[in-house]
């Protein structure tokens, strides 16, 4: 008997038999198990309700969160009540084929609320005046793109298409291409780092000539403002050479 969880575990006929219950007080508010309440059918790619059964009071109102990974299905965190031991939270299946969700293993836990909770406080940072004001500051706003008509923006509405027209517009420098960038390299060299430890090689010397030439560049990179200059771990500058044979 697992009173964390609020269920009863024991063995039939070599099954595995859950038997949620619920546990009653003065203070009641002891997060409870959520399991399937019956096989769902879910949808390729939907947002479809599914039933629960949560060990909770009828009528009690809670929060459901997941808290084991099941693959493609996303089950949502959702305020809900509980109705006859069972409630409804969304589920939804991103690989479109058939899953397969466990039916006695728990699929999340089930907090009650006794009192309303403030979800999300707005300090008005995001108003439209403020964005306008923010957007007129970062740059020229005003001067259309040389190919705006040929940007293709998708959405319903025309305030948000301008909005993101005015965005583009004030970092039209980092997307158009800049005289100060030398003309890019092929390389066949991939270098695949991941989480594996550096590999230190052994320094090499270049010639002053060639050095000078990449200083150049750096410099006149870093003036034209298309990179900043950032000092981190994997910072290191790279030489390429063609070997004599």
């Amino acid at each position: 008997m697992d009173f964390d969880r609020c269920e009863l575990h024991y063995v039939e006929r070599r099954h595995d038999v859950v038997i949620p219950f619920h546990m009653t007080g003065t203070n009641d508010s002891a997060v409870a198990a959520v399991t399937l309440a019956s096989t769902p059918n879910l949808r390729r790619r939907a947002v479809q309700p599914m039933e629960v059964a949560i060990a909770a009071p009828d009528g009690e109102e809670g929060r459901f969160l997941s808290t084991v990974n099941n693959g493609a299905v996303l089950l949502t965190a959702v305020v809900t009540k509980v109705m006859s031991g069972m409630a409804i939270i969304p589920a939804i299946n991103t690989y479109g084929g058939r899953i397969k969700l466990p039916s006695r293993k728990g699929l999340g836990v089930w907090i009650p609320m006794h009192e309303d909770m403030e979800l999300l406080q707005m300090y008005g940072e995001l108003q439209p005046q403020r964005v306008q004001n923010w957007l007129d500051e970062l740059g020229d706003t005003s001067t259309p793109l040389d190919d705006e008509l040929d940007v293709a923006i998708v959405t319903d509405g025309q305030s948000a298409r301008e909005l993101i027209l005015k965005l583009l517009q004030a970092y039209r420098d980092q997307a158009n291409a800049q005289d100060e960038c030398p003309p890019p390299t092929m390389s066949s060299v991939t270098s695949i780092l991941e989480n594996a430890t550096p590999i230190k090689m052994r320094q090499r010397r270049q010639e002053h000539t060639a050095e000078a030439i990449s200083d150049g560049h750096v410099d006149a990179i870093l003036s034209a403002g298309v990179i900043e200059h950032g000092e981190g771990t994997w910072g290191f500058p790279v030489v390429l050479a063609r070997k004599k044979y």
